[in-house]
């Protein structure tokens, strides 16, 4: 069972939780949890079928990043993972369904982006720029938008864009401890294509955009953006710029030595999934002031 939990990888699972609380705290403006219950199981199950069905395909990559990983450790088998991946995303697709249509859906799309992602021959993990859309939309994105489905009502579509802008940048450095494996696969991120020095400079712009994005709604009409918006998205900022630091610091920790291929893991990871969290719950929490 331990190594099925490791396969899963439950920790992934926070900055979606995250998203589908504030989807559904940001339409409703009123703290909303029984609701979400049964569609964070849902939820839940997609998400842990897509860490299983994307170890499969990632075996060889994580024999050199991670080899410690259930299928490149060999204790659980493909066959085996596979069939556990197909039975959660059925029983997550039919739970889904049960809440809503609409959640339905929502799940549906999960579903298919997280597919998408991981299998061949359209595996978009391995094609540039595509990858990180493609996490940033599953793990922002559309638990946002199932958080609005279970709830109904008017779509915050200024707001829910911001935070999975904000999102592409965050997951999008996961890329930087995957550096090695992904080199050697030729799996095209930004570290392997631009470096892993050049890199940390794309990745803050990416970080910083959404800000852009949000100070050009106002300069265009001051009234465009809810007052009750500013204090979130200034301690957006702050929390940005201390990841960017956080970026600098960690980013030039990725090393490998002769032919083993040792790499150095950083705190990235967790530090994006620390801060995108911050961020989604900071925004939900404005709503119910």
């Amino acid at each position: 069972m331990n190594e099925y939990v490791k396969l899963v990888i439950p920790e992934h699972l926070i900055i979606p939780a995250c998203g589908l609380l504030a989807g559904a705290i940001i339409t409703s403006q009123k703290f909303v949890f029984n609701e979400l219950i049964v569609p964070f199981v849902s939820f839940a199950l997609i998400f842990f079928a897509f860490n299983a069905l994307n170890g499969i395909f990632d075996k060889k990559i994580d024999s050199i990043n991670k080899p410690m990983r259930p299928i490149p450790a060999g204790t659980i088998s493909e066959n085996n993972a596979f069939l556990f991946s197909v039975t959660l995303y059925v029983l997550g697709a039919l739970i889904a369904f049960s809440v809503s249509e609409t959640f339905g859906l929502v799940a549906l799309l999960l579903i298919v982006l997280t597919i998408f992602y991981t299998t061949p021959p359209i595996y978009l993990k391995k094609v540039f720029i595509a990858s990180n859309i493609n996490a940033a939309l599953a793990y922002a994105l559309v638990p946002m938008l199932g958080g609005w489905a279970v709830i109904g009502g008017a779509m915050p579509i200024v707001v829910f864009a911001f935070i999975t802008l904000i999102a592409a940048g965050f997951i999008s450095v996961k890329d930087f401890e995957d550096y090695l494996g992904d080199s050697v696969y030729n799996v095209k991120t930004l570290p392997v294509i631009y470096g892993t020095k050049a890199s940390p400079l794309i990745f803050s712009l990416l970080i910083i955009i959404p800000f852009i994005f949000i100070a050009a709604i106002i300069s265009f009409d001051g009234n465009g953006l809810d007052g009750k918006l500013y204090l979130p998205v200034g301690i957006s900022l702050v929390i940005s710029i201390g990841f960017i630091q956080q970026l600098y610091k960690d980013a030039t920790k990725v090393i490998h030595k002769s032919r083993k291929d040792i790499i150095y893991h950083t705190n990235l990871t967790r530090w994006a999934i620390i801060s995108g969290a911050a961020i989604e719950i900071i925004f939900a929490l404005s709503y119910l002031v």
